[in-house]
């Protein structure tokens, strides 16, 4: 018997050891075929293509069961946007590819846990569909059918992101170490312009020497100062919900930073919008001797660190204010309103169609010699101009559901306390006061499709989920402790 056994186990090592030298056989052969394709290939696309793909590969397979790590990668490769930052990583597309994986990879994640693709749909995401048929429709009365089917398909990546957001950031520590990497990318966007500013990398418009963000995820300097304007609040409220001396430490820095890309951008309508949203962080809070001093700190350290040439340009809003003559560039924003009101007489129900506006201005709208294809540079006129009241209502809707959706949260966390509740709420806090803040920024820029209103609708939905429907839950199994 005991040499039964014996022979029994010497044959299972003898299997094993046989699997293992295959394993081995099959990688040795996959490299190979992996180098000579790579040998083949570099005379047709450019190394820098073959390595970023590569890694894309390589990284999607081990994500390939872990989504999370898949939307995390995809919102890190949307704000740093590498492929302008190497040469040959556009050729890759990068993004649909770790896009297509991240797709890919929740639908397995799903099949094997649930036995089904399972898609969690709320009002607010309804919202948010809701507005993008709108501009999908916008299609068929589109003065210039081809801009507004460019801007669809590229608007689409960002319904993409919120459906998956909302599906995958289902436990706490996701939903946190998502909004972690929101902020530290936002923070990256202020730190790498400021440092860019100062290395002589700067852009001269109207007069003046201004920031610029190294990609077009900032986009110009009025783009790249309303971004740091709607995430300034979420630095600042969790400073005071930091658990540690050195992540509080972090996120002043982070702050101090990113107020001192605004005022760089030269951008006058974003210096407002960062005075707004700290009158707005002020009103909402309990600690208003605090929140008070650091503005005061702020506006002083910021007035003695400006440029004189950045102090001439913020005196003419003073100077609008009283009734002063205007420059070219804010009568340039002028007419461009005035040709908006006329799109919209036009075609009041529709408008002449998503991102047509510049085109619509310059071909439709202009004197015949002074053709003009500057854009709306206002929300407002964009949206009436390019949707009509159909967009506006659609739009409107969608703002409406998601500020009352967060103060729904907030008074049911107010009433469940607790140190997690209240860093949720925070969290909700800095939502609401971004949205008004670029409610505000966006009468002098052209903010209609940031990615910022559907961003704080994902998180709304997912918050509501994580923070209020679980910790109800009769499931203790289930239920989540906010």
């Amino acid at each position: 018997m005991t040499r039964k056994l014996f022979k029994q186990s010497m044959y299972r090592e003898q299997l094993e050891t046989h699997k293992g030298i295959q394993s081995i056989h099959l990688l040795w052969v996959a490299m190979i075929f992996l180098t000579l394709a790579m040998a083949v290939l570099q005379f047709f696309v450019p190394p820098m293509a073959l390595i970023g793909a590569i890694i894309a590969i390589a990284f999607g397979t081990y994500t390939m069961t872990k989504p999370y790590l898949g939307l995390l990668l995809y919102y890190f490769i949307m704000e740093l946007r590498p492929a302008e930052l190497i040469p040959g990583l556009a050729s890759v597309g990068i993004e649909k590819v770790v896009v297509g994986m991240l797709v890919v990879s929740y639908a397995i994640v799903s099949l094997l846990r649930d036995k089904k693709i399972s898609i969690v749909m709320h009002p607010i995401l309804w919202a948010i569909l809701a507005f993008f048929l709108v501009q999908v429709m916008s299609g068929f009365v589109s003065v210039e059918l081809t801009l507004t089917f460019e801007h669809n398909i590229e608007y689409v990546k960002g319904i993409v992101l919120v459906i998956l957001v909302v599906q995958i950031l289902n436990r706490p520590e996701r939903f946190r170490g998502f909004v972690w990497l929101y902020i530290t990318m936002m923070a990256y966007l202020a730190i790498s312009g400021v440092i860019a500013y100062m290395t002589g990398n700067v852009i001269v418009a109207q007069g003046i020497e201004r920031i610029q963000s190294l990609t077009s995820a900032g986009g110009d300097p009025n783009s790249l100062a309303t971004s740091i304007d709607i995430s300034l609040p979420f630095v600042l409220i969790l400073i005071s919900r930091a658990k540690t001396l050195w992540l509080r430490g972090v996120l002043v820095m982070f702050a101090g930073f990113m107020a001192y890309a605004v005022i760089l951008s030269g951008s006058r309508g974003g210096l407002l919008g960062l005075l707004v949203g700290m009158f707005l962080l002020w009103l909402t809070s309990k600690k208003k001797i605090t929140y008070g001093a650091i503005a005061v700190v702020v506006i002083f350290g910021a007035a003695s660190l400006m440029p004189k040439q950045y102090i001439e340009r913020y005196s003419t809003i003073a100077s609008y204010a009283e009734g002063g003559e205007v420059d070219a560039s804010t009568q340039g924003r002028y007419d461009a309103w005035e040709a908006g009101w006329n799109m919209f007489t036009d075609h009041p129900i529709m408008g002449v169609g998503a991102n047509t506006f510049g085109w619509a201005h310059a071909e439709m709208y202009s004197p015949q010699f002074q053709r003009s294809s500057l854009k709306a540079h206002s929300m407002y006129f964009q949206i009436i101009a390019e949707l009509g009241l159909v967009g506006v209502l659609s739009f409107v809707t969608l703002l409406v559901m998601v500020v009352l959706y967060n103060l729904r949260i907030q008074k049911i966390l107010k009433r469940i306390g607790g140190e997690d509740a209240e860093w949720y709420l925070g969290v909700s806090r800095a939502i609401v006061i971004s949205i008004f803040v670029l409610c505000f920024t966006a009468i002098f820029g052209h903010s209609l499709y940031r990615f910022h209103w559907l961003f704080v609708g994902a998180l709304t939905v997912a918050m509501y989920r994580i923070a209020i429907l679980r910790v109800h839950s009769e499931d203790e199994d289930v239920a989540i402790r906010v």
